[in-house]
């Protein structure tokens, strides 16, 4: 994520339409949009529970600060929205519970 998470992930030149109807969005979104892109936004929070570093907090810290809202577009872009608040709630859960200390 640190890596391929950025702004306008896939070159959309206007923000005044829905993506879906961009001509051309769903071949911008499989060629930009990587099954490995997919999986380290969707289970990035479960791999937390493998870490047990403070390290972690910092990179948790740094991922909100400077990638969240380009995470946030890469489940827009796949239609998956929903999915954000169960990933939120397993972060949150960690940080409640001292793991990021």
């Amino acid at each position: 994520m640190q890596r391929d998470l950025k702004f306008n992930i896939c070159g959309i030149e206007t923000s005044h339409c829905r993506h879906l109807e961009i001509e051309g969005i769903q071949k911008r979104i499989d060629i930009t949009i990587t099954p490995m892109l997919i999986y380290a936004t969707r289970y990035w929070a479960d791999h937390l529970e493998l870490g047990s570093s403070a390290q972690l907090g910092d990179e948790v810290t740094d991922f909100i600060k400077h990638r969240f809202l380009y995470w946030i577009e890469v489940f827009a872009l796949k239609s998956q929205m929903s999915t954000i608040s169960v990933i939120l709630r397993k972060v949150m859960k960690r940080a409640k519970v001292g793991f990021f200390c």
